[in-house]
Order: structure tokens, then C-alpha cells, then sequence
């Protein structure tokens, strides 16, 4: 049964009790005023009935949207390690920042250069998509990245801290192609990202093609087609 369906029944009912609390003022009061009576209930009712259901489309339409995102984040995480596989030729996966990606921040990595937590914290647009990514139960790497006008921004990207870690030298990687992918079925059209030194510059500008803007107020940037 649609939600439309359900709604138009409900309508129906709404309207029906505000005909029958007009018909009581009406059955009640004998002067001139009756009518005057009637219609403002009609309309009064109609109003809260217009808010009600307007708000409950709302709620839908936001979890609707919410359900979407979750399932692009899914698609594009499992795309990647699929796309990726065969390339890296090491079994790793990829999943939500969640609280355990956090707790292995600590037990694992000891020390972070981001607030892990705090940016975590921070991040809650719908939207918005958080990845950690492990080999077995080893943490590896974390990123985040948002949503702005027709770009996904990469907004921080962090690897293990062991010099052993089995992803070395392929975090980046890993990390561009899920927020890549996600962008491609945002519907949007370049990958946008704020490298924190130049010799990150040089990185994503001579090893993965991106192109570097620099302003002449403000950080220098690198974008990329997607």
C-alpha cells in the first residue's frame, strides 16, 4: 500500500470531521453567525490537517533520502574493494568510521594526527561519508569526505602510523576511489581536496592527475574530473 494512498485517506477522514464540527456549531447556534462559524472551522481544520500531513511528507521524504545515501556509501565502499582487489593484490575492507574504527585509533595507532572523535563528532550531514579501512582486524587508514555545490571534498584522510602497515602507500588510493565513486553517484562532478603540505601536492598532482588551483587569497587546492 503507497504512503500517497495512505495519506489521501487520512485527508479524507480530516475532512469529514471538520464537516461534522461545523454541522455541530451550526445545530447549536440559532443567530446570523452560523455560517461565519462554520467556514472558520472548516478552514482551521484544514490548516492543521495541511501542516500535519506536510510535515509527515517531510519526515519521509528525509528518511527516503537518508536510506539513499546509506545505500550509496554501501555500493560505492564494496565497489571499491571489488575494483581494487586484483591492483593491490592484499584482501582488505572497507567500513563505516564507527566506534570500533575509533577504539583502534587508540588501542592500536596510540597516537593520530586528527581528533578522530571530535571530527567524528563533528561530521553528522546525512550525506556526508565517513570510511575506515582495515586488513583483518587492523585499522589502516580513515577518511571523510562531504558534499558542496557539484564536488565531493575529501576533508581528511589518515593512514596507520605503523611503518608496516600492510596498506602502505596505498591509503591514498583506497581513499580516492571510494570518494570517487560516492561523488559519481552523489551526481556530482570532481573530487576536491586541501593537501595539508606540498610534497602532498606533488602527490596527488604527478601520481593521481589532479589539477593544483592556487588563489591568490587562501589555501592552494588540487580537483579532479569524476
Amino acid at each position: 500500500m503507497s504512503a500517497f494512498g495512505h495519506q489521501s485517506r487520512k485527508r479524507e477522514s480530516g475532512g469529514n470531521s471538520a464537516k461534522r464540527i461545523s454541522d455541530i456549531l451550526v445545530f447549536h447556534n440559532c443567530q446570523g453567525s452560523i455560517v461565519i462559524f462554520a467556514v472558520v472551522a472548516r478552514r482551521l481544520l484544514k490548516h492543521i490537517s495541511h501542516r500535519y500531513f506536510a510535515g509527515g511528507a517531510a519526515l519521509n521524504n528525509f528518511h527516503a533520502a537518508k536510506a539513499r545515501y546509506d545505500q550509496n556509501r554501501f555500493d560505492s565502499c564494496h565497489k571499491a574493494v571489488t575494483n581494487l582487489r586484483g591492483v593491490i593484490g592484499i584482501e582488505f575492507r572497507i567500513s563505516d568510521l564507527s566506534r570500533s574504527a575509533l577504539e583502534a585509533v587508540k588501542s592500536q595507532w596510540g597516537s593520530s594526527d586528527f581528533p578522530w572523535q571530535q571530527i567524528h563528532e563533528s561530521y553528522r550531514e546525512p550525506d556526508c561519508i565517513k570510511i575506515a579501512f582495515w586488513v583483518g582486524e587492523r585499522l589502516c587508514g580513515l577518511a571523510i569526505g562531504t558534499t558542496s555545490g557539484q564536488s565531493l571534498r575529501l576533508r581528511f584522510l589518515e593512514g596507520s602510523p605503523d611503518p608496516n602497515c600492510p596498506l602502505k602507500g596505498l591509503r591514498i588510493l583506497i581513499a580516492l576511489e571510494v570518494m570517487a565513486l560516492y561523488g559519481q553517484m552523489r551526481g556530482k562532478r570532481e573530487l576536491v581536496l586541501e593537501p595539508i603540505n606540498e610534497k602532498l601536492i606533488d602527490v596527488y598532482e604527478n601520481t593521481y592527475g589532479f589539477e593544483v588551483v592556487r588563489p591568490a587569497r587562501g589555501t592552494p587546492f588540487c580537483k579532479k574530473g569524476i
